[in-house]
């Protein structure tokens, strides 16, 4: 019989990560420049629906609606622009530095929202500041994926 990992009979150790919906959590969208998209072909959704889906999925998980920060949300800018040339991304990053979201979570539509940064400077950047502070991203779309 094929096994999957994990194996709820045998998890050598290994224990699921689960959402921190008791700690602060920073919600995060971003969308490019709809002039910059082909209208016959972009079917990403807007940064209000993302954020509105992202808020309402958070809810639905258990946080409650003074525990989030649904202000990141840098509309009309590029993720290949440096952190310091998207004022919310910024503001991220300050928040991370301040320790406001230690210990919690960043929710984002999907990981392409972050960065589209191609020498993935920026991307370990926040890597780095989320270990720093004991924060998880986690992504929901498509699928819930929940990085430590």
């Amino acid at each position: 019989m094929r096994k999957f990992k994990p194996d709820p009979q045998d998890n050598h150790g290994y224990l699921p990560q689960t959402l921190r919906t008791l700690i602060r959590a920073a919600l995060y969208a971003r969308r490019s420049d709809p002039a910059a998209k082909k209208k016959e072909t972009d079917t990403s959704q807007s940064r209000e629906m993302q954020t509105e889906d992202l808020l309402a999925w958070a809810i639905k998980m258990g946080w409650q609606e003074g525990d989030l920060e649904p202000y990141f949300s840098d509309l009309g800018l590029s993720g290949t622009l440096r952190p310091d040339e998207r004022p919310d991304m910024l503001r991220l990053f300050e928040d991370l530095d301040n320790g406001k979201l230690d210990h919690g979570t960043v929710i984002c539509y999907q990981e392409s929202r972050l960065f589209r940064d191609e020498t993935e400077i920026y991307f370990n950047q926040l890597i780095q500041k989320c270990k720093e502070h004991d924060v998880l991203v986690v992504s929901v779309s498509p699928y819930v994926i929940i990085y430590d």
